[in-house]
């Protein structure tokens, strides 16, 4: 998905979030290096530290590392409500 498209370009939609931003990347992700992960963090001022996970399995780990997406996906959630209240 293109956040940028009709808002201005990536930057512009980045900077000008107005919710949390959780940003989570695989250690050995070649296709979505974790770097580009901390761009996204660093052009939006409501995003939350990046999130790592260490995975051997690349790209993929984001559908393996269930239990750590999953637990990333529960306080995200958990804090929203919190938040909320």
């Amino acid at each position: 998905h293109d956040i940028g498209r009709d808002r201005g370009g990536v930057n512009e939609a980045l900077s000008s979030a107005r919710v949390p931003i959780v940003v989570a990347s695989i250690d050995t992700d070649r296709l979505f290096p974790p770097r580009l992960q901390q761009e996204i963090v660093e052009l939006a001022p409501s995003a939350l530290p990046l999130q790592r996970i260490s995975s051997p399995f690349g790209h993929d780990g984001f559908l393996i590392e269930v239990e750590t997406v999953g637990s990333i996906i529960r306080k995200t959630l958990e804090s929203a409500v919190i938040h909320r209240a």
